[in-house]
C-alpha cells in the first residue's frame, strides 16, 4: 500500500512560485550592488545579505525537491548516482564561470582599470577601503587554481581576489559535495519524509483546491 508521500510525486512546475522568489532575491542582490558601486547613498538600500540568505535557503529547498523528483530514476542511495549528480551540477556552473574568469584574467588591465576609474569619480566613498581596492588584485597561478577548483572559499585571503562576484560559487560547490550524504541522513532520520509529505499535501491542495 502506497503512502501519501509515495503517491504524490511533485513536478518541477509545482515549484515555479518558489523559483520566482529566488529570482527576486537574486535581483535584490544585483540592485544593492548597483547602488553601492554607483554611490547612490541617498537611496535607502535593502540589506543584500538578507537577500543572499533567502537565495541560499530557497536553493537548498529546490535542490532537495529536485532530488526527490529524480528519486525513482536516479536514487541517491546508490553511490553510482552521486557522480551523476555532481557532474550535472558542475556542468551547470563551470562553463559560464570559467568563461567569465578567463575574460577577467585576460582583460585584467582594462577590467580592473575600469573599477579604478569608477572609484576616482567619488574618491571619498572609497577612502580606506581594502576589499574593493583593484590595486591589490593579483591574478597569480595560486589564485587562478583556487578559483578553477572552487576551493577559494576555504582560503579567506582569496575569497574576493578576482573582482568577480564568485565567492558564493565555492560555497555552493561545498554544499553539492555533501548534499547526497545530507539527503540520505534526512531521509533515514524521518525528517525529510515529514517535510516532503507536508509539501506534497500543500501542492495537491493548490492543484485541486
Amino acid at each position: 500500500m502506497c503512502t501519501p508521500y509515495q503517491r504524490a510525486v511533485p513536478e518541477k512546475s509545482d515549484y515555479a512560485f518558489i523559483v520566482l522568489f529566488r529570482g527576486m532575491a537574486a535581483l535584490l542582490v544585483l540592485v544593492c550592488h548597483c547602488v553601492i558601486w554607483a554611490g547612490w547613498h541617498g537611496i535607502r538600500n535593502f540589506n543584500a545579505k538578507i537577500a543572499v540568505d533567502v537565495f541560499m535557503i530557497i536553493s537548498g529547498f529546490l535542490m532537495t525537491a529536485g532530488a526527490h523528483i529524480r528519486n525513482r530514476e536516479e536514487p541517491l542511495y546508490l553511490v553510482q548516482n552521486w557522480a551523476r549528480f555532481w557532474l550535472r551540477r558542475f556542468v551547470r556552473l563551470a562553463p559560464a564561470y570559467y568563461l567569465s574568469l578567463g575574460l577577467a584574467v585576460v582583460l585584467g588591465p582594462w577590467f580592473l582599470g575600469g573599477y579604478r576609474e569608477w572609484q576616482s569619480l567619488n574618491p571619498l566613498t572609497w577612502t580606506g577601503t581594502t576589499v574593493y581596492d583593484p590595486a591589490r588584485i593579483d591574478y597569480s597561478i595560486t589564485n587562478i587554481l583556487l578559483h578553477l577548483s572552487f576551493l577559494v572559499g576555504l582560503h579567506p585571503t582569496y575569497s574576493f581576489s578576482t573582482f568577480l562576484p564568485d565567492w558564493s560559487l565555492s560555497l555552493e560547490m561545498q554544499f553539492y559535495a555533501v548534499f547526497p550524504c545530507l539527503f540520505l541522513a534526512l531521509r533515514r532520520g524521518g525528517i525529510y519524509h515529514r517535510v516532503a509529505t507536508y509539501w506534497n499535501v500543500k501542492l495537491r491542495q493548490r492543484k485541486f483546491g
